[in-house]
């Protein structure tokens, strides 16, 4: 209801506008603005007309949603729903001119995805579903005189041709300890999330990393190539550094010592945990998100779709290893799904999200 008051209130508006323009002819100015005004509210008043019975959906690959679709199906729904995989891109053009539902992806909406909802007269609601991030570590009792790294370090790092031999090279404090990296190679989405991430490669390729990084095949492989002593194969490897999907990091804590990550020029180290990958401030998290706007949030079709999926999202993100929702963060999204008035707005109109509370979270061991 809310969208729907708005447009009548800003029509309002427009018409009153229109009627001053036509009292002073002598005068260019107002005149433009009531156009530019009008035309404004005729394309959001305009929009693509929703299929009833139908959710259209598109966005990215590799999210959850193509194990959720044959849940909601067979619950007995009369709802088609319709998933497409155009990339995100896309897909939020198509959410912010109306001919499309929900964005599933995992990137978010930009400023300028944004303002193009908002110039249509829609208001953008995101959902997260579940997490997933790299965790950068060394050997647990290695010792290499820092334990925070900016993304900007990391990538001179790890880049194709970096001079970084040593890690006293990366600032003062640092040791003079020999560096060498590793991590999962070419085909894991570790490695996709990293290269992205850090490297900012838009196609993850070996050829973006410095000529002396190891690649393995296995999570378990670079593990024992970073921490030799607890697999037996020889002494601690002190001053090596590599990635790990933070479900395996999990798994290893008393192995492996992460490092805090850090944009450039922020002050504030983050450390990787559930709580941090789901609310995006780890710099290395990767949340799978739900984005649509109040206008389909509106409509019975969706709203059925969203509260089965925010029911299923715990298992399904169990099922893929990634970080889940608290049980008290699901419920107050259900909540938006049931009173879209509730429901926080990015954007000019943002209204704070529900982020997990620490008390559901669980912090791994530092």
């Amino acid at each position: 209801m809310r969208a729907r008051n708005w447009l009548i209130t800003l029509v309002g508006v427009t018409v009153s506008l229109a009627g001053c323009v036509s009292t002073s002819s002598n005068t260019a100015t107002p005149s433009t603005v009531s156009s530019a005004t009008t035309s404004a509210v005729a394309q959001a008043v305009t929009l693509p007309t929703l299929l009833p019975g139908q959710l259209e959906i598109d966005g990215d690959t590799g999210t959850m949603t193509p194990a959720e679709k044959p849940k909601f199906d067979a619950s007995g729904a009369d709802v088609l729903v319709k998933e497409s995989f155009h990339g995100a891109a896309q897909a939020y053009s198509e959410l912010c001119s109306g001919q499309t539902d929900m964005v599933d992806s995992t990137t978010k909406i930009t400023a300028k995805q944004e303002l193009a909802c908002q110039h249509a007269g829609l208001k953008v609601v995101q959902f997260t579903l579940a997490a997933d991030g790299d965790v950068v570590t060394i050997e647990n009792d290695s010792d290499v005189g820092g334990d925070c790294l900016t993304t900007t370090q990391l990538q001179t790092i790890f880049r194709a041709g970096s001079p970084t031999l040593q890690w006293s090279q990366l600032g003062a404090g640092y040791l003079g300890v020999p560096l060498s990296t590793g991590g999962v190679g070419l085909g894991s989405a570790g490695f996709t999330l990293f290269d992205q991430a850090v490297l900012g490669s838009a196609r993850p390729s070996l050829l973006d990393l410095r000529s002396d990084f190891h690649s393995f095949k296995t999570d378990d492989a670079a593990r024992a190539w970073l921490v030799p002593a607890f697999t037996g194969r020889g002494v601690a490897a002190n001053g090596r550094l590599a990635y790990f999907p933070f479900s395996y990091y999990t798994l290893y804590e008393e192995q492996l010592r992460p490092f805090e990550l850090t944009l450039p020029g922020k002050q504030n180290c983050i450390f990787p945990s559930q709580q941090t990958l789901l609310s995006g401030e780890y710099p290395l998290s990767q949340q799978y998100l739900i984005t649509t706007t109040t206008r389909s949030l509106e409509r019975t079709e969706e709203k059925l779709f969203l509260s089965h999926y925010l029911k299923d999202a715990s298992s399904l993100a169990q099922k893929r290893e990634l970080a889940q929702l608290p049980s008290t963060t699901l419920q107050t999204e259900l909540g938006w799904v049931t009173d879209t008035d509730t429901a926080p707005l990015l954007g000019p109109a943002a209204t704070p999200t529900a982020t997990p509370s620490p008390s559901d979270t669980n912090r791994p061991a530092s």
